[in-house]
C-alpha cells in the first residue's frame, strides 16, 4: 500500500507497521484457525486488543476496565475484516493469453507489455519466484491494488452518421498498480490481504485520534474536560466508540462499469464496443479507494530481475 503524501504523525506508524508484522501474522493465524479453544481464541483477541492500544495510547493501560471497553469493538472489528475479504471473487489469471480475453485486465493495464513490467517490477513477487521454497512453482497468487481515476474532457461522439463534437465525456484511468503479497494459494493471498486491513485500520485509528489531539490542541475552547483527549477516560471512550462502528472503519465498495476501448464511460444507450467491469473498491476512513483484486501470475512471463534493472537503467 502506497501513501505519496506522508504526514508528521504517520511516521512512527510506519515503523510499528514494520516492526509488528510478524505480530500481525501471528495475530490472525491464531484468530482464523477453526480447531482453536475458546481459550486461545480469547487469548487472540486479547493479543489484538493489546494492539490496538500499543498503536493509540498506552496509558490506556492505567485503567482497569480498557480491555473490556475495548473487547466488543476489537472483536467486531476482526469479523468485519473476515466478511469483506470473504465476499471477494476468486483470483483472476494475469497473463498474455488473459489479457485479449479478459475485460478487466484490457480496462486496468494499457497493453500487455505494461501489464507485464508491472508484475516484473513487484520487489515481493520477484523474490517469492526467486526463494528457496517456491524456486519450483509454475505461479503465484497475489493481491493487486489499483488507483481509478475520472475526469471529465471535451471530446467527439458518433451518434448513428453523425459525429458531434465538444461532448461532455467521462475518462477512467487506473494507476498506481501495485503487486503485494505473493503465496502458494488463494487461501494464504486471502489471509496475507486481512492481516494488512487489520494493520491499515489500526494506523488509519492513531492517526485520527491523534489529529483529534491537535485540533483541541489548538483550540483550548474544545478542549472541554468532558471531551478532552488527554484524559485518558475520555480517549478509551472515543476509541471505543470508533471500533465499535467497523463498517465506517472499511468498507468494500462494488462498482459497475461500461467503458469502451478508450477508457470512456458509456451510457446505457450506448451500442459501442465495451469492457462490462465489475470492481471492488477498499475504503479506509475517508482514505481515497483502492480498486483490489485477487490475482494469479505465471513464473515463465517475469521479466528476470536483471534485465529488469537493465531496461530501468536505460529508462534513466
Amino acid at each position: 500500500m502506497t501513501i505519496d503524501r506522508r504526514t508528521p504523525e504517520a511516521a512512527s506508524l510506519r515503523h510499528l507497521f514494520h516492526s509488528q508484522w510478524t505480530h500481525f501474522l501471528q495475530l490472525f493465524n491464531a484468530w482464523n484457525a477453526r480447531h482453536l479453544t475458546k481459550e486461545k481464541q480469547k487469548a487472540a483477541l486479547t493479543q489484538a486488543i493489546e494492539t490496538v492500544v500499543d498503536s493509540t495510547d498506552v496509558r490506556l493501560r492505567g485503567l482497569g476496565n480498557y480491555k473490556n471497553k475495548l473487547r466488543h469493538g476489537v472483536r467486531a472489528l476482526l469479523h468485519h475484516v473476515e466478511e469483506l475479504v470473504a465476499s471477494l471473487p476468486g483470483s483472476v489469471a494475469v497473463n498474455q493469453k488473459s489479457f485479449g480475453k479478459n475485460p478487466l485486465l484490457n480496462a486496468l493495464f494499457v497493453n500487455k507489455e505494461e501489464m507485464k513490467k508491472i508484475f516484473s517490477r513487484s520487489r515481493e513477487l520477484q523474490h517469492y519466484f526467486s526463494n528457496g521454497q517456491s524456486k519450483k512453482v509454475d505461479e503465484a497468487f497475489a493481491l493487486l491494488f489499483v488507483r481509478k481515476e475520472e475526469k471529465t474532457i471535451l471530446g467527439k461522439h458518433l451518434n448513428g452518421d453523425i459525429l458531434f463534437s465538444d461532448v461532455k465525456q467521462t475518462i477512467v484511468n487506473f494507476t498506481e498498480h501495485l503487486v503485494v503479497s505473493p503465496g502458494a494459494s488463494e487461501e494464504a493471498t486471502r489471509n496475507s490481504l486481512k492481516k494488512m486491513l487489520f494493520a491499515r485500520i489500526v494506523e488509519y485509528v492513531e492517526i485520527h485520534m491523534t489529529r483529534l489531539r491537535y485540533r483541541q490542541a489548538e483550540d483550548p475552547q474544545t478542549a472541554k474536560p468532558s471531551v478532552n483527549l488527554k484524559n485518558p477516560a475520555i480517549y478509551l471512550e472515543t476509541l471505543s466508540g470508533i471500533l465499535n462502528e467497523p463498517e465506517e472503519l472499511v468498507k468494500l465498495q462494488q462498482q459497475f462499469l461500461r467503458l469502451n476501448k478508450m477508457g470512456v464511460k458509456l451510457t446505457e444507450e450506448s451500442v459501442a464496443a465495451e469492457n462490462r467491469l465489475h470492481l471492488y473498491e477498499l475504503i479506509i476512513g475517508k482514505q481515497p479507494p483502492q480498486v483490489v483484486c485477487l490475482v494469479s501470475y505465471p513464473r515463465n512471463e517475469m521479466i528476470p530481475a536483471d534485465k529488469l534493472l537493465q531496461e530501468i537503467s536505460r529508462g534513466l
